[in-house]
């Protein structure tokens, strides 16, 4: 083994614990987000004015971030470098919601502009704005 190669069989329990919990906090801020992206879709989808969806626009924005940042929490230190089936059946799920916040995100996308709204995302904030 090189020096920095990851080696499950020498990962500690306490550290196996932890990647286990670093897999299911992602996981569980994934399907936060889904809920979240759903809703909006709701929203969007039963003509609702702009007030009502924009503080889950920003909500849904903040998980994005967290997301991305529980994932480079991860290091590239996948379960898929290990043989614990909880965390390859973790992985998976979290692939999943990845793949479905995506779909998620273009629908609402396509039905904001179709009502005439246009979204922009700054560094901290979106912002949803109705064409007149």
């Amino acid at each position: 083994l090189r020096a920095n190669h990851f080696s499950c069989e020498r990962m500690r329990p306490k550290q196996e614990a932890n990647l286990t919990g670093a897999w299911r906090d992602l996981e569980e801020t994934c399907e936060t987000a889904l809920r979240v992206s759903r809703e909006v879709a709701s929203h969007i989808d039963g003509g609702a004015g702009v007030g009502i969806y924009l503080p889950l626009l920003r909500q849904q924005l903040d998980l994005a971030e967290e997301v991305r940042s529980r994932i480079a929490r991860l290091g590239g230190i996948g379960p898929d470098r290990c043989d614990s089936g909880r965390q390859d059946e973790g992985r998976q799920r979290v692939i999943g919601h990845l793949v479905e916040l995506l779909d998620l995100e273009q629908s609402n996308q396509t039905m904001l502009s179709r009502r005439g709204a246009r979204i922009t995302a700054g560094p901290r904030l979106a912002t949803a704005a109705i064409g007149a």
